[in-house]
């Protein structure tokens, strides 16, 4: 059994394991639900027999004990509803885990195309996000502070101790399965609506938390003296209780009318910010409460994961952002009383309840608003580990990288981790020093391609901290850049090969600034004559191995293995090669030393039924 495939029985016996759990739980909510139903019905029957019946005396009794049983049944179900979406979203978390360790991962929706940063120097090249990418296979961040979080790490380059700091951490959360489970399935409950069944299990974009964050860290709420205070604990005191004598002991309305005018007069003075403040924080679909939940295991990362200490240790009190999120519940839920049309008139007037609910919110905006975003970043820094973690988790047969101070990049049987482990080939590699580059050649559809991505790929997830898919991978802080796929654009007036010619100035310019380059030049110069491809290829090779930079180019002409002199003597020829029986071809992608002996595009014409000769005619 591959390892992929045992992490994938493993989360199918999980999601086993809580599917079926939650279809216990929920035929308990069903019969707890015709409880619920009968214990109303009955409760009405016996108060209306209270009513206009003779046994007023126990009918009321049998009325309000089905009230209590009622009420306890309300408790009951939301507790059971409760539990139950826990165990399908876990379900839900196990079976995309399970889907990624397959071959149908490319059915997972979230792609992360949203966070392609325009003209990024590799991003589109490797494949980073986007359909088929590495974003869509390995993330488990939900929220857009994860997934900011992921995308810098493989998008942003770092020295090499930076990536040994990232990868110590991976390293540290690859065993906690159920902490990292236990935080993906509460940030579902921003990303996914409350499901019942497993079919309603689809996600959506994760909402974005700035309006809110605004808030909070503005200074919008007025400031309350003790004064102000006093005053409104005051003002509710008098009116009812001088409502309380005027209709107990018959004193003048004036005893209760007098502080309840004063009172609408207040409730007038801050109705624009208690209604600007319930539109920020209530209608926001209380995404600050959503947060609460993940905040929570802020503290138990902490005390189970030692390596993210430097991380959390910013924070303070690590019981602090839980505490925080409940009061914040708390006043929020309070606040709701608005969206009830009945009851909400009589208790701010009596109470003068938006105000009480204000004063609390600047309480609360004052002592942690400032504090949030932190709280949020951390929650995105352990969410993006955590979907890195769980790349080393699936996968014990890739390897942890190691870095070196020198220019270098060294692999035993690397291969490219976006293709199943059944059907994948590893070749290795030896870049630094007297040898600096690899020129490849190759027929169609030969691996060159995917083999310079596999390349890519290693250093982007060994500088983000995660495994790399080989049985050993050595490797410096190298910058990537890369020219392997072009777009043209019409609307920008860009020729396919005016966009390779922007792309290689950005590899050659980076040498020129950085050095330490790892360069993946695909085809170069493919878009023009042999004799100017030659001339233009040898010459962006000859400044990149100049500049001190590593890599690897791919290319049909032969002609660019014919390299003059100190040049030859830094580059190393490689080819991958086809298997040709009759018309038939086939590969097995292996990397071979010296330059290929032939092409193939006659055959693959021939293979789609275009009958062009394989040899000149007279």
């Amino acid at each position: 059994m591959t390892s992929a495939s045992a992490a994938a029985e493993a989360y199918s016996s999980r999601c086993q394991r809580y599917g079926a759990h939650a279809d216990e739980l929920g035929r308990r909510s069903a019969l707890i639900g015709n409880l619920r139903g009968l214990f109303f019905g009955l409760t009405v029957i016996l108060a209306l027999w209270a009513l206009f019946g003779s046994e007023r005396a126990l009918a009321s009794s049998g009325a309000g004990l089905f009230l209590v049983l009622f009420i306890g049944a309300v408790v009951w179900h939301g507790r059971v509803l409760a539990r139950q979406e826990t165990a399908l979203r876990f379900w839900y978390v196990n079976e995309h885990a399970r889907i990624r360790t397959g071959s149908d991962w490319h059915t997972l929706t979230d792609q992360g195309a949203s966070l392609v940063e325009e003209g990024h120097p590799y991003a589109g090249d490797l494949d980073l996000f986007g359909s088929g990418s590495v974003f869509q296979r390995f993330n488990v961040a939900h929220t857009r502070f994860g997934q900011r979080t992921l995308a810098r790490l493989l998008g942003v380059p770092v020295t090499a101790t930076e990536a040994q700091g990232r990868q110590s951490i991976v390293k540290s959360l690859v065993n906690e399965l159920e902490l990292r489970q236990e935080l993906e399935a509460r940030s579902l409950s921003l990303t996914l609506p409350r499901i019942w069944n497993r079919t309603d299990a689809k996600l959506s974009l994760p909402p974005d938390p700035e309006p809110l964050l605004s808030w909070a860290e503005s200074a919008q709420l007025p400031e309350f003296t003790s004064l102000h205070l006093v005053a409104f604990t005051v003002l509710p005191a008098l009116t009812l209780f001088g409502t309380a004598l005027a209709f107990w002991a018959g004193a003048s309305t004036w005893v209760w009318a007098i502080p309840l005018g004063i009172q609408i007069g207040v409730l007038f003075r801050y109705h624009e910010v208690t209604s600007r403040t319930f539109h920020s924080v209530s209608l926001g679909q209380g995404l600050f409460t959503q947060y609460g939940p993940m905040l929570s295991l802020l503290s138990q990362f902490g005390e189970r994961v030692p390596t993210l200490a430097p991380l959390l240790g910013t924070l303070g009190d690590s019981h602090a952002p839980e505490q925080a999120m409940k009061e914040f519940a708390r006043w929020v839920g309070f606040l709701e009383l608005k969206l009830n049309p009945l009851v909400h008139p009589l208790a701010d007037a009596f109470l003068l309840w938006d105000v009480h609910c204000l004063i609390a919110l600047a309480k609360w905006q004052r002592r942690w608003g400032k504090k949030l975003r932190t709280w949020f970043e951390a929650i995105g820094e352990i969410e993006a580990y955590s979907s890195l973690a769980g790349i080393a988790h699936d996968n014990p047969d890739y390897c942890w990288p190691s870095f070196a101070s020198e220019v270098k990049l060294e692999a035993l049987q690397l291969a490219h981790p976006l293709i199943n482990s059944a059907a994948r080939v590893g070749n290795s590699v030896n870049l630094g020093g007297a040898q600096q580059a690899l020129l490849i050649t190759g027929s169609n559809m030969s691996g060159k391609s995917t083999y310079l991505r596999s390349l890519g790929l290693a250093q982007v997830m060994a500088l983000a901290g995660a495994p790399v898919c080989a049985k050993s991978f050595q490797t410096s802080a190298l910058v990537v850049r890369t020219s392997i796929r072009m777009s043209d654009s019409l609307e920008q007036g860009i020729s396919h090969f005016y966009a390779e010619l922007s792309k290689l100035k950005t590899v050659v310019e980076t040498a020129h600034e950085n050095g330490a380059v790892l360069f993946l030049l695909d085809e170069i110069l493919h878009g023009t004559n042999s004799v100017e491809r030659q001339i233009g290829a040898r010459w962006v090779l000859s400044e990149l191995l100049r500049c001190g930079s590593i890599g690897a180019v791919s290319t049909h002409d032969k002609g660019l293995c014919e390299l003059r002199g100190e040049l030859m003597n830094k580059v190393v020829q490689m080819h991958f090669r086809e298997t040709v029986e009759g018309e038939r071809m086939t590969f097995d992608y292996k990397l071979r030393p010296g330059p290929v002996a032939g092409g193939n595009a006659l055959r693959l014409m021939r293979t789609l039924g275009l009958e062009v000769p394989l040899e000149p005619g007279p």
